[in-house]
């Protein structure tokens, strides 16, 4: 039955002409078919309803030739009933029939479309299964693949770690400080995918943007720092909820180095909300600004490494990187187009 239920007629032409010249062919095939069958039921059987007949040629036709040669064999059985066999009822044995004759008729009829359905409802079902253990496999080894990536980069931010501790130049340890930050940033993005989303590995931006806060301002300020936030609950794909992250620790990393330094008081503010279609991620603190002479300018171009690389993640994000420099501190934007 399965290989009956994959038969296809077309399967073997490359061309679309082939193809339609098969089906063409093989929806004529079904009519004769029929046709035949009719004439050999009628040695036994005197028939009221031939018409009948053309049910199963065209359902024959449509199973395995698609619809072009269903369509073709309907017209085709149509036009053989109304020209060739109607006109000739009686010489045919087409006549009034007893009720037994016609019991026999449409059990003969409903046999075959039995077989057919069943048939084809068995072989749908296989493959529903057999899509739906596949798909349970995937899932299980997605939540595999989870669980040792998140393991992967606790391992390395624990290795950069004791590096850290093992260095005496503050140089380095803040380097490594800032390569620990970031390592994170990525660890907390694969804890918070939800595979169970119809776009896949969505990133939950409230939860996630929370514990990425948390973090850095337990790692960068000591206190005299108040970080403020405002994150709409909305999800991202994965690729773009890793840049936006990485975008906020840079973000305030640079504030821990210029905005507030040797360890000034002051507010840092990172919001999230839709707009327009879109979304705009907005840091903003109120420290020295631009006092430090940095040669970034306000449309965020520069030739420095840090601007270079806010450059880099908003083109991750799908978004554009924009700074301003207000009567006091600094503000970066993060502006997605949808």
């Amino acid at each position: 039955m399965y290989r009956l239920a994959q038969f296809d007629v077309t399967r073997r032409f490359a061309s679309p002409a082939t193809r339609l010249a098969a089906q063409i062919a093989f929806g004529l095939a079904c009519t004769g078919a029929m046709l035949g069958f009719l004439m050999i039921i009628r040695q036994w059987l005197a028939l009221s309803g031939p018409f009948i007949f053309i049910f199963p040629a065209v359902l024959i036709a449509t199973l395995y030739g698609h619809w072009q040669a269903g369509l073709v064999a309907l017209f085709a059985s149509v036009g053989a009933m109304w020209y060739l066999v109607a006109p000739n009822a009686e010489a045919l044995n087409f006549q009034e029939t007893t009720p037994s004759a016609r019991a026999v008729l449409a059990l003969a009829i409903g046999a075959i479309l039995l077989f057919l359905a069943e048939t084809f409802r068995g072989t749908v079902a296989r493959h529903a299964g057999a899509r739906d253990r596949e798909i349970e496999r995937c899932e299980v080894l997605l939540r595999e693949l989870e669980h040792r990536t998140r393991n992967n980069f606790s391992l390395v931010a624990s290795l950069l770690e004791f590096q850290r501790r093992q260095s005496t130049s503050p140089e380095v340890r803040k380097a490594l400080d800032q390569a620990v930050s970031r390592v994170h940033t990525f660890a907390d993005a694969y804890s918070q995918f939800d595979t169970t989303s119809p776009e896949g590995t969505q990133v939950d931006m409230k939860s996630y943007l929370a514990r990425l806060l948390d973090r850095v301002s337990d790692a960068l300020f000591d206190g005299e720092v108040n970080i403020e936030s405002d994150i709409a609950a909305m999800a991202l794909p994965s690729k773009k909820a890793v840049a936006i992250g990485l975008y906020v620790n840079e973000a305030l990393t640079n504030c821990a180095k210029y905005a507030f330094p040797e360890g000034e008081a002051g507010t840092i503010s990172v919001t999230l909300r839709p707009e327009h279609g879109g979304w705009r991620l907005t840091v903003a603190d109120n420290g020295v600004g631009d006092a430090n002479g940095r040669s970034e300018r306000t449309d965020g171009r520069s030739s420095g490494l840090g601007a270079a690389l806010f450059q880099a993640l908003a083109a991750q994000a799908g978004g554009t990187h924009e700074v301003t420099l207000p009567g006091t501190g600094r503000r970066l934007d993060l502006v997605s187009g949808g």
